[in-house]
């Protein structure tokens, strides 16, 4: 998939190359996320309306070059005006895998507070005003607007 967030960095692929690190195998609810994203994706733009562009790795240290350690790769981004939302909004997408028992997957309540530093950090990298928090579920979905 084009704009799944767990891409391989070049300095990650090297390092395997040469035996320094062991490879990256995705685990049961990786493969369930990259598989169910594209749904989830479709869902979302259904329920919203909005059209989503799919950046590159974002790498952050704009304003100090010694912070530039810190990355992200957002789901997508929203670039136009939404629902008297100006431009600017991340998008992220989760599709819980709930240990392979799916009928018990449902969307979420409240963000978990383990999600918070990401959303938080994937604002901050890619320096955009608000996130659409999307959560997709076999069951249903949930949609957090985080400003």
């Amino acid at each position: 998939m084009q704009h799944s967030s767990h891409k391989l960095s070049w300095t990650q692929l090297w390092l395997e190359k040469l035996g320094a690190i062991e490879p990256f195998y995705d685990s049961l609810a990786t493969c369930w996320s990259n598989i169910k994203e594209e749904e989830a994706l479709e869902r979302y733009k259904l329920i919203t309306g909005n059209t989503i562009e799919f950046p590159e790795f974002q790498v952050y240290g704009k304003m100090n070059p010694e912070d530039s350690w810190l990355a992200a790769s957002p789901d997508g981004l929203v670039n136009r005006f939404v629902y008297g939302l100006p431009p600017g909004g991340v998008l992220e997408i989760k599709c819980p895998y709930i240990d392979g028992k799916m009928s018990e997957a449902f969307p979420w309540k409240r963000i978990p507070l383990y999600c918070i530093p990401q959303a938080q950090g994937l604002m901050e990298i890619i320096d955009w005003e608000w996130m659409d928090f999307y959560v997709w579920t076999p069951n249903g979905s949930s949609l957090f607007r985080i400003y």
